[in-house]
């Protein structure tokens, strides 16, 4: 399996965007 080709479409800061949602979304669950 080739994982470069998949990475290379994601720039570091959808990467970071996409964690940042995901991690809010579980704070707002908590809350």
């Amino acid at each position: 399996m080739n994982f470069e080709s998949p990475l290379r479409t994601f720039t570091t800061n959808d990467i970071f965007e996409g964690v940042k949602d995901w991690l809010l979304q579980c704070v707002g669950d908590t809350l």
